[in-house]
């Protein structure tokens, strides 16, 4: 194929996640910003098991097929110090890989989890990377000295309202250095590429969930030799570091508001655990090509989830206010997991689900692709959404002319694409970066 990121070492009892679990998602849904969240530490706050917020029980997964298919391998994890990426870590060294290969941009979350990994007396080689996974040819070198046969791609920007001003970062990370990543799985005879989407893949507003989409597409209609490539589209991570929960934490205990953007926002939720242990579960049963969603049960309205967590911590309406803003850019009221014109089919696992429905053309998408890396440091920001319309032509975005100030022209709806054959793979998909190119650097998180 040429194509243009704590807790001890266990095994996935799926109870719920620990108190000890570190706090990442694919944005922090419904919240306005407080300088300090990011600062929290787990350490701060009581325990509390986080599917009580979710009203539900957690499900045992049973993972007998994962094992059967990572028990000897070497797999490789970008993203690797991240909520999800650092999870996957944890649950594949149960299931006795050969090698596990943690690969992350952030060295500091990198140096953690090698102190926490290397303490689980795992018989598995670990091996720790500092590298953005877009990076050619020390991709090429890390795939050859290693010879991964799995790869976990965790890693990519997530936050829609920080995207939403950064698109060429967001562009180049998340697809042209998905592209490049495949390229070197490919040229070392990888097996498998698992990607990690989002449900911000389906109907999209946002850039960042364009380059979700983008991903799916790319996996599910690129001639890619021998590897069995698979997407994975799931909700919000609860608890994981940037996303809503710790937020509301960190609020809660400076006795600051709870900052809601929307009194209807609702988001689909799971647990680190649950998904991580559903997300290898898929890249079991997977066929090559898939697009698979995991079961995410109800939505959940992020003012009931800040009301219960404010109840859990004793406090009252008077003790801590709650405050409605407004959406940010690319935010919608309410995410799903289909397209409209995919068919939800049953899959061996009741909590997976595929996505069967329409996949543009390989040719075409890799014309499109290429005309959309040209544009990358030429075209302003609404031509470039404009392109990607074109790819996907469910997204929705607005523009504000400049003579315009605040009335919103909503870009009509493009005519929509239909499936069409794999055609013969060409050379050079997308050109490398060239001379003037920045530098996207990989994050840790996922």
């Amino acid at each position: 194929m040429s194509l243009p990121q704590k807790g001890n070492t266990r095994k996935p009892t799926n109870q719920g996640s620990s108190p000890r679990q570190q706090w990442n998602s694919n944005s922090t849904a419904g919240v306005c910003g407080d300088s300090t969240w990011d600062r929290a530490n787990a350490s701060e706050f009581p325990a509390m098991d986080l599917n009580d917020l979710l009203g539900r029980e957690a499900v045992q997964i049973e993972l007998d097929s994962v094992r059967q298919a990572v028990t000897g391998k070497v797999v490789l994890v970008t993203g690797a110090a991240g909520s999800i990426g650092s999870e996957l870590c944890r649950q594949i060294l149960v299931c006795g890989p050969a090698t596990l290969v943690c690969l992350d941009h952030n060295e500091t979350g990198l140096f953690y989890l090698q102190r926490e990994l290397d303490a689980s007396r795992s018989r598995a080689a670990i091996v720790y990377c500092v590298e953005d996974f877009g990076n050619s040819d020390p991709m090429r070198r890390i795939f050859s000295a290693h010879q991964v046969q799995i790869v976990f791609h965790a890693a990519g920007y997530k936050h829609v309202p920080m995207m939403e001003q950064n698109l060429r970062a967001v562009l180049e990370n998340n697809v042209f250095g998905l592209v490049r990543l495949l390229e070197a799985s490919e040229a070392t005879g990888c097996e498998a590429f698992v990607l990690i989407s989002s449900d911000k893949a389906v109907n999209p507003t946002s850039v960042m969930g364009c380059t979700k989409r983008l991903g799916e597409l790319i996996l599910a209609s690129c001639p890619n030799g021998s590897i069995r490539c698979i997407s994975v589209r799931f909700g919000n991570v609860l608890g994981s570091q940037g996303s809503v929960v710790p937020v509301f934490l960190t609020q809660i205990t400076r006795n600051r508001a709870l900052t809601v953007t929307h009194r209807d926002i609702t988001r689909f939720f799971i647990t680190v655990d649950e998904a991580v242990s559903l997300l290898l579960q898929a890249s079991a049963i997977g066929k090559r090509g898939d697009i698979l969603s995991l079961e995410m049960g109800k939505p959940v309205r992020i003012l009931d989830l800040a009301q219960r967590l404010r109840r859990q911590f004793g406090k009252t309406g008077k003790d801590v206010k709650i405050v409605f803003s407004c959406l940010r850019p690319g935010e919608k009221l309410h995410e799903e997991l289909f397209y409209k014109d995919e068919q939800e089919l049953p899959t061996s696992c009741d909590r997976i689900k595929r996505a069967s429905g329409p996949i543009v053309s390989w040719p075409k998408l890799k014309s499109k692709l290429d005309a959309l890396r040209l544009a990358l440091y030429t075209a302003d920001d609404d031509k470039l959404r404009a392109q990607i319309q074109g790819i996907i032509p469910e997204y929705r975005f607005e523009t504000t002319p400049a003579h315009a100030r605040g009335k919103a022209i909503v870009i009509s709806r493009g005519t929509r694409y239909s499936p069409g054959s794999d055609g013969v793979l060409p050379k050079n998909l997308i050109a490398q970066r060239g001379a003037t190119d920045t530098e996207i650097p990989s994050p840790g998180s996922s």
